[in-house]
């Protein structure tokens, strides 16, 4: 049997029928060989593991079912079946662009990279296009760049020796920042990184998602993120790329992880607390971080509100929207 060039890892779980059409469709009516799709249901209810054992794929595929075990143990799960001399993967509310796909597997038989990066575009739940883009589309392509930036396991493909030789991912237990736990260590080892001019990825922004259903206190699972990849990177690492893991801390902690948490209102302000300690501890002289207090950036008027502590706008603001959008939302009632 021919190796594939390339096996994309889909983790499930009682995704809707209307997503997973979406996401499979290319897979169905194209075929490629030099392709191979490893579906993993992570214990969906039985109307979604029928429907996935009912597709018939024109690509070499598999599905797989386990128990309910988590994102992550479902791609190592894939991975584990995985044959090709590169793994990727596709989450199952998302679509890949088929025509720069295709694309993009057409050059692996060339390359011997650790890791080969490419951009996405975000959509929104009906499919429509957010123009948001995300990868190297945005930025001058550096390593440090791709450090400072990184946060999704999908926008890359991982020659499969390396990712094996790394240990795979994070514990699933971490909702938050489990695919920066995953990622980050890898960029930072990967000795050979490759740029792939072209957008590849239509990522799905969902309200409704696991990611923003959860409450104040399950949002800290990001903190084991961090802790994470702090307890998994060498001193000699840490202290390479100190300014670009500490700028991940800042942002996502002190800003997105912050404003997160300011939408619960009171309920959000002591973890916004437990964020800005954890920070100081590992990073005491973050507000010197060179990525922050470089002139040619342009922080968001909400990312100043977050560094600066004005908490309480941010709450304000937050108060203000959501009666905006429930009175809106009475309106098409």
């Amino acid at each position: 049997m021919k190796i594939p060039l390339l096996s994309i890892i889909v983790p499930v779980w009682n995704t809707s029928s209307v997503y997973l059409d979406e996401c499979f469709r290319p897979f169905i009516e194209n075929d490629c060989p030099e392709i191979e799709l490893i579906v993993v249901d992570d214990g969906s209810d039985e109307k979604t593991a029928s429907y996935l054992d009912s597709l018939h794929f024109s690509v070499s595929a598999k599905v797989l079912h386990q128990r309910n075990r988590g994102q992550n143990a479902a791609r190592m799960c894939g991975i584990k079946q995985a044959n090709g001399k590169y793994i990727g993967f596709l989450d199952s509310d998302d679509k890949i662009i088929w025509g720069s796909f295709i694309d993009l597997i057409s050059q692996l038989k060339f390359k011997n990279d650790d890791i080969i990066l490419f951009s996405g575009v975000q959509i929104d739940e009906t499919g429509n296009s957010t123009e948001k883009y995300i990868g190297p589309v945005l930025y001058q392509y550096s390593k440090r760049e791709y450090i400072r930036n990184c946060a999704e396991l999908w926008i890359q493909f991982f020659r499969k020796d390396f990712l094996m030789s790394q240990g795979l991912f994070v514990p699933s237990q971490m909702y938050i920042g489990e695919d920066l736990a995953s990622v980050l260590p890898l960029i930072i080892r990967a000795k050979k990184i490759s740029v792939f001019d072209g957008l590849v990825y239509q990522y799905r922004q969902q309200n409704s998602s696991v990611m923003h259903s959860l409450n104040p206190i399950g949002r800290m699972s990001i903190v084991e993120s961090f802790e994470y990849i702090i307890n998994t990177l060498s001193p000699e690492d840490l202290n390479t790329f100190h300014e670009e893991i500490e700028w991940q801390a800042v942002n996502h902690l002190l800003f997105y992880e912050t404003c997160a948490q300011l939408k619960f209102g009171f309920a959000g302000l002591a973890q916004v607390y437990m964020l800005r300690k954890w920070v100081k501890k590992h990073f005491p002289n973050w507000n010197k971080n060179y990525y922050l207090n470089l002139k040619k950036e342009k922080h968001s008027y909400a990312f100043n509100l977050a560094i600066k502590r004005h908490f309480f706008i941010i709450m304000f603001y937050e108060c203000i929207l959501k009666r905006f959008s429930l009175k809106q939302k009475e309106r098409f009632e």
